[in-house]
């Protein structure tokens, strides 16, 4: 049996956030963003936590225009990374350009 102390101070938390405007007719622009963070500081018997501190932002950022009885044309720019303190060689970031062509069928 463990005679050692668990210690668990992780704290997780998310912010989420957006807007959307429609400025002119058939033309709109939207931004959403999402961030998330992790202190990750847990302990069994002594030893050092596997992972640690984290930071994971994610943005879109979208401009669309809508075509009556034909669609919406939209153009979405992400922006992410990935930041972890205790192994590194996880980290990341990533930039994507989207063009979307989305029609109802009805």
């Amino acid at each position: 049996p463990f005679n050692d102390t668990l210690r668990d101070q992780e704290i997780n938390r998310v912010w989420q956030g957006g807007f959307e405007a429609k400025p002119v007719r058939h033309v709109g622009v939207r931004f959403t963003g999402n961030y998330d963070r992790s202190t990750g500081v847990g302990q069994i018997s002594g030893e050092p936590p596997a992972y640690g501190p984290m930071k994971w932002p994610l943005a879109t950022g979208t401009v669309y225009f809508d075509v009556p009885k034909a669609g919406r044309l939209s153009l979405d720019f992400q922006r992410t990374y990935y930041i972890e303190q205790i192994v590194a060689a996880n980290n990341f970031s990533a930039n994507m350009l989207t063009i979307r062509w989305t029609r109802s069928i009805f």
